[in-house]
């Protein structure tokens, strides 16, 4: 039963005891009206049926986004497609309920490209905005579902994990203000089992526990960046054979790191700021948010009190093959720093490419998390066969670059430029 009222903006009720959705034939009628087909957004196929027990609809007509729907039944056989995703999303079977103030998916069978999840999810709302969302996944990552993830994400290639990863206990709380904690467990096949707690708002990103273990490394690791604050620890050990087996493949041989480190840098006090244990490692990779990661071939570092010691370091990034040692020291007014840097020939336009490819998204990143760049003073003594930029070139490169307030000084203490003495 129900009604419709033709008013500037046609209105309806209806109410039914029960109901059966042939999604097919609802999309198909949507995407034949040009006035409705907006409404679909980037979905290009829907297909399945909704069995409902009951289930109320009012709204304006034309606007079907706006109903206001309380709903109970089950859901068969859907398949979704949209323009977003490379693949279909198929659910098997699942039940939902709806109403005014929650919406309720309860032991959904999904299947999403190469990949099978059981999902549940109950999400609060008030009106029609999404307050909440608290969701519980277990299921199994295909190949091509971790491809896509990563690629979306921007990770290169070397830090795709292998497939298939089975995922067990995974929870995830989604606040409005943009909150989210989120843990559980994985286990890659024929790899080491992944733990993780992390969350994440406006102000502060913090992975609690991230913990690696097979029956070669136990390595157990947090970090934390806010808008005053950066931590890291890690404390254990992570082999090559480990990493060989997360990761589906790479372009840099994996190596391994291991120690007792643990480092806590206040962006607002510098003072305060503290840095404990040693951390060695070869051949392994730190992401950047940059086109180029660090690729370490080998490298020690020492930390006590307000100081890390970088005994040696050897690494790659870009083009260019570094050695290094010296130490940075946390002072008042920011970080100091004082190190000799041993390079190859150095292409000036690469570097900025290196940089200006990511620049925007940083900032962009920075602005809306609220981070704050820490303050660099210090010397960088570089020496290199030759500094090229365009058709300029400096031969040897023997400079001081001098961090100060403000401004960065690159001194040439004994060089030909272009030939010239």
């Amino acid at each position: 039963s129900g009604k419709i009222e033709f008013k500037d903006s046609p209105y309806w009720e209806i109410e039914s005891n029960k109901a059966i959705l042939i999604l097919d034939e609802i999309f198909n009628k949507i995407s034949s009206f040009p006035a409705l087909r907006d409404t679909l957004g980037s979905v290009k196929s829907l297909k399945g049926r909704i069995n409902l027990s009951s289930v109320n609809i009012s709204g304006e007509l034309a606007k079907p986004q706006n109903w206001d729907i309380s709903a109970y039944g089950s859901i068969e056989d859907a398949v979704y497609g949209s323009s977003k995703l490379p693949g279909l999303v198929k659910i098997a079977r699942g039940r939902l309920e709806s109403d005014d103030n929650k919406i309720i998916f309860d032991k959904f069978e999904t299947s999403i490209f190469d990949s099978k999840l059981d999902t549940s999810a109950f999400i609060e709302r008030i009106g029609h905005d999404i307050s909440s969302a608290d969701i519980s996944v277990s299921g199994t990552l295909g190949k091509e579902t971790l491809q896509w993830i990563s690629k979306e994400l921007g990770y290169p290639r070397e830090e795709t994990l292998s497939a298939p990863v089975s995922i067990t206990n995974t929870r995830v709380l989604w606040q409005k203000e943009g909150k989210i904690n989120a843990a559980g467990s994985a286990v890659i096949n024929h790899g080491p089992k992944i733990m993780i707690d992390l969350e994440k708002d406006n102000k502060a990103l913090a992975v609690n526990k991230l913990i690696i273990n097979d029956n070669d490394s136990n390595a157990d690791m947090a970090f934390k960046f806010a808008s005053n604050l950066i931590e890291l620890s890690f404390k254990g050990s992570l082999n090559e054979q480990t990493l060989n087996r997360m990761f589906e493949e790479s372009s840099f041989p994996r190596g391994w790191v291991k120690g007792d480190f643990n480092a806590s840098l206040r962006l607002d006090k510098y003072q305060q700021s503290s840095v404990t244990g040693k951390l060695e490692g070869r051949n392994f990779i730190f992401p950047l948010p940059l086109r180029e990661s660090l690729k370490f071939k080998q490298a020690v570092i020492t930390g006590r009190n307000q100081a890390i010691n970088i005994e040696s370091a050897e690494l790659v990034w870009g083009e260019n093959n570094l050695e290094g040692k010296g130490f940075l020291r946390a002072a008042p007014e920011g970080i100091r720093l004082d190190i000799n840097l041993k390079s190859d020939e150095i292409n000036v336009e690469n570097i900025i490419n290196i940089f200006s490819s990511s620049n925007e998204s940083s900032q962009n990143n920075n602005k809306t998390a609220g981070f704050k760049k820490p303050a660099l003073r210090g010397i960088i003594r570089v020496n290199a066969p030759k500094l090229s930029w365009g058709r300029y070139s400096a031969s040897p490169a023997n400079a001081d670059i001098i961090l100060a307030n403000h401004e960065v000084q690159l001194v040439f203490k004994d060089t030909y430029l272009c030939d010239i003495a």
